[in-house]
């Protein structure tokens, strides 16, 4: 019996050292009772439902309408179809598999089925074939609309996400009753064509794109040199490619910038010699003041204005100017009004014997301009806008605006370079220090722009100067 003994101590020995081991348990035990508690868990709560699995929704009873908004959420995979029925609601889910309250796969379909019209036997009208989706084939089509009595209409063609070429509706549209020999009228998929939008405003290229059911999308240049409309300069894609509707054209469109961001000084004058732009007062003065919110200069050898313009900013071969001024005596032979530079003038404006405004260049009387239809008179205000523009070789101008008409344009020779000395370039005077000519009377909202305005900028900058004259802060009172 000793030998039998034996062995089975050796066996319970065994099992309590299987039992008590660790990695055992680990890989046995512990999965063994996880497995245990999903099952229990699953018991206990009937109501989990698989994240693959739904429940189908009520249809039936439903317009199309109604049904349509359901399919738009896409939370189901609802496929649509179509019954023929005498005596159901039209256009009403009539039936549908699987059955309502059914657990289903996500992606399993959901079949509705729609009651249409159906004519009654020996009727005088027919329904209407559904060919929706059917790519256009004249012979085709015809053949279908005659088996049943009915003519082929008017085909016409719609933008659609479709396949281009495919039958989006019918008019009178699918399933509906009308009377035999009735003209069927076929609605056709196709693309959305690019239409050309360059050199249109950017408004009615907008509109052009949206026609084609495109989303126009617009991107701006800011340019100073454009028409006052803001006009399209580009496109992406090019003109004539077809496209998908809802597919984006980019325009690139030119902008106009205000006048006013090329406004580098400005003086108004109201009560101290002071730039606004600049928020400085950069002006040398002696035997000045400010009356009647003007600038008062009394023709006198011993009264001295000067101006320093930003040297960064002035572009002495491209700048408009802009003031008002009145004369309070007019002293032959020549007047001044403001000069460019000190000692040796680069650039003059006045009047000569006869009253004439004059612009001389250079402190020369070989670059002088007369402006005829002018004549200066005491105790009136005059506005004046002036525009050199010299930067093309080939196209040298001065224009000159005078009260709001613009006068003859004084075209230079291509060889023209103003001559001044560097440290005087951005100085800006009320006397020609050199010919001792001197003024007696006001000056008023002076600007400088650090570019030569195009006709319509010196349009909308007479405007503005108009509009400052009725709003009371145009010229001051001149003592």
């Amino acid at each position: 019996m000793e030998p039998h003994s034996s062995e089975s101590r050796d066996k319970t020995s065994f099992i309590v050292s299987i039992l008590t081991n660790e990695t055992f348990l680990r890989i046995a035990i512990i999965p063994f009772i996880t497995l245990i508690g999903t099952l229990l868990f699953k018991i206990i709560n009937p109501e989990l439902k698989s994240k693959d699995t739904i429940i189908v929704p009520k249809l039936i009873g439903l317009t199309e309408d109604s049904l349509d908004q359901i399919i738009n959420e896409e939370k189901f995979n609802i496929q649509k179809h179509f019954k023929k029925s005498l005596n159901k609601p039209y256009r009403t889910v009539v039936n549908q598999t699987p059955k309502a309250q059914t657990k289903i796969q996500k992606e399993q379909a959901i079949n509705a089925y729609i009651s249409v019209q159906a004519s009654t036997p020996g009727s005088t009208q027919v329904t209407v074939p559904n060919i929706e989706g059917q790519i256009w084939d004249s012979i085709s089509v015809k053949k279908q609309l005659d088996s049943l009595k009915l003519l082929l209409g008017n085909t016409q063609k719609e933008i659609s996400k479709e396949i281009e070429g495919t039958i989006i509706k019918t008019e009178p549209e699918a399933y509906s009753n009308v009377k035999k020999n009735s003209s069927i009228d076929i609605i056709i998929a196709r693309k959305a064509i690019i239409p050309r939008t360059v050199d249109m405003t950017t408004d009615s290229a907008i509109i052009k794109i949206r026609e084609e059911k495109l989303i126009p999308k617009v991107k701006w240049v800011n340019k100073i040199y454009t028409p006052s409309e803001k006009i399209v300069k580009s496109q992406i894609p090019k003109e004539g490619s077809s496209a998908n509707p809802g597919e984006e054209v980019i325009l690139n469109s030119l902008r106009r910038i205000p006048i006013d961001s090329a406004l580098i000084a400005y003086f108004r004058f109201n009560e101290y010699f002071h730039d606004e732009i600049n928020n400085s007062s950069i002006i040398e003065s002696i035997n000045t003041s400010i009356r009647g919110n003007a600038l008062y200069l009394n023709s006198s050898e011993k009264y001295k204005a000067i101006l320093t313009l930003p040297e960064n900013k002035f572009n002495i071969n491209d700048f408009t100017m802009s003031l008002n001024f009145m004369a309070r005596g007019i002293q032959k032979p020549n007047k001044n009004i403001i000069s460019g530079g000190i000692k040796k003038p680069w650039f003059s404006l006045g009047w000569n014997k006869k009253e004439h405004l004059t612009i001389s260049l250079n402190n020369s009387d070989n670059h002088i301009n007369k402006y005829l239809s002018t004549k200066i008179k005491k105790n009136k205000w005059y506005n004046i806008i002036i525009t050199v523009s010299l930067e093309k070789s080939n196209k040298k101008t001065i224009e000159v605006i005078f009260n709001g008409e613009r006068l003859p344009t004084w075209k230079l020779p291509e060889q023209f370079n103003f001559n001044f000395e560097k440290k005087e370039k951005n100085k800006l005077t009320f006397r020609n220090y050199s010919q001792k000519i001197f003024f007696k009377g006001c000056i008023d909202n002076l600007r400088i722009f650090n570019k030569s305005l195009d006709s319509i900028e010196i349009d909308s900058l007479y405007s503005q100067h108009l509009q400052r004259e009725r709003q009371g802060d145009g010229a001051g009172k001149c003592p």
